[in-house]
């Protein structure tokens, strides 16, 4: 009877049935833990250079569409954007065109990534609208 009770005991300061069960829910959970808090720096990341790009495409195009701007002018102002924040976007690219009425920038380029090995989220901006021209009443 003793015996009993004393296994009753035993199971009781050890945890029961349920012994080794926090062990293997950290199992389970940690890695999903990891790669949520890795996912939300990563769309961070993915949302400075979105901005950083968009910010680049509307200084462009407020420079390309002043009257008698060229081309130039527009590259040289979302270049200078870019160029401020480079550490947030790779492998840019800033194309603009140009019709007798309208102009549009474009910014392209990747995100920095977590992992490494991988190119980063790519980031695209664009920008349009009319330029400013003399209009004969």
């Amino acid at each position: 009877m003793s015996t009993n009770n004393d296994a009753q005991l035993h199971r009781s300061l050890r945890g029961g049935a349920e012994c080794g069960s926090m062990s293997l829910q950290g199992v389970i959970l940690f890695p999903v833990f990891i790669v949520l808090i890795f996912g939300i720096l990563q769309g961070a990341f993915w949302m400075h250079a979105q901005n950083l790009a968009q910010a680049a495409a509307s200084s462009g195009y407020s420079s390309a569409k002043s009257y008698n701007a060229g081309d130039g002018a527009g590259q040289s102002a979302a270049s200078d954007i870019l160029a401020n924040g480079s550490s947030s976007i790779h492998n840019t690219n800033v194309s603009i065109s140009r019709s007798g009425t309208s102009v549009t920038v474009t910014v392209t380029g990747s995100g920095p990534s977590i992992l490494p090995g991988w190119g980063g989220p790519g980031v695209r901006a664009t920008v349009s609208g009319p330029i400013e021209r003399w209009v004969n009443p």
